[in-house]
């Protein structure tokens, strides 16, 4: 929920979905088990600096293993106007972690290192990964906004040198139908 009117400056809270990690994702997880969905509670906070540049942020808490996982994400991006009705975003972003969360996605205990094979591992709280995005968005009307995007991101620090991590680099892409009310 957005509590503020200025356009300029957002902020609110809202509830969100940790999907979890399935243990049968890829063979680097077996014998680490899986981790159950869980609801996530969340806070937001975005300033445009003025028509082209806006900072953001997202707290999240509730993931991990025991509920205890929380995470912040900071951004920048710019935007703008390519064509009447169409939008061009590019962004970039740092997340940081805190000890629960890494030890539930990234950490070794010492059950698990029995039943993986990897070396136990108890990752610290810090930053977990940078990442940079390319949006383009359409609106179809005053009302209605389609988006495509594209995202790369690369884990960083602790979560990088765990040993569950295959890959510490991640693209992914999106499409989003947007409607105001």
């Amino acid at each position: 929920y957005n509590f503020s009117s200025n356009p300029d400056l957002q902020y609110g809270l809202g509830l969100g979905l940790d999907f979890g990690r399935k243990e049968s994702a890829t063979g680097a997880l077996a014998g680490m088990g899986s981790i159950g969905s869980k609801v996530e509670y969340g806070a937001f906070l975005s300033y445009a600096l003025d028509r082209h540049w806006q900072l953001s942020s997202v707290l999240r808490y509730g993931s991990g293993e025991k509920n205890q996982g929380a995470v912040a994400t900071f951004g920048a991006n710019y935007n703008m106007d390519i064509a009447p009705k169409w939008r061009l975003a590019w962004g970039v972003s740092t997340t940081w972690a805190n000890s629960p969360y890494m030890q539930s996605y990234f950490g070794v205990s010492a059950s698990q290192s029995t039943a993986s094979g990897h070396a136990v591992y108890s990752p610290n709280s810090g930053m977990r990964d940078v990442g940079s995005s390319l949006n383009l968005s359409y609106q179809v009307s005053p009302r209605t906004v389609v988006t495509g995007g594209l995202k790369a991101t690369n884990l960083v620090g602790a979560a990088k040198k765990s040993p569950v991590v295959t890959s510490p680099q991640s693209v992914s892409g999106s499409l989003s139908v947007g409607y105001a009310f």
